[in-house]
C-alpha cells in the first residue's frame, strides 16, 4: 500500500466583517496535509502532521493519530477488545 501526503480540500469559507465592509481579504493561510491511501481517502483519526529535515535531507513525517476506539483502535489489550 502506499501513503500519499497532500492538503486537506478547503471546505465552505464564511466572509468576515471586514470583507463585509468591502476590505480586501487577507492572504489565506494554506490548507493542511493529511494522509491519505492510494485511492484518494484519507486515513481516519488524523490530528496532527509534522514534516522535518535533518541535515543530511532525510525528510520524517510525523502524524499523530487519536484513538478513539472507532476510527482507531487498539487490538490483542484490554483496552481495544
Amino acid at each position: 500500500m502506499k501513503l500519499i501526503l497532500k492538503r486537506i480540500t478547503p471546505g465552505p469559507r464564511c466572509m468576515t466583517i471586514d470583507e463585509m465592509l468591502g476590505e480586501p481579504p487577507e492572504r489565506p493561510l494554506p490548507q493542511p496535509f493529511a494522509l491519505h491511501v492510494e485511492d484518494g481517502e484519507i486515513l481516519p483519526g488524523q490530528s496532527k502532521t509534522c514534516m522535518s529535515s535533518d541535515a543530511s535531507g532525510q525528510v520524517v513525517l510525523t502524524v499523530t493519530f487519536i484513538v478513539d476506539g472507532r476510527n482507531v483502535m487498539v487490538q490483542g489489550d484490554a483496552f481495544g477488545e
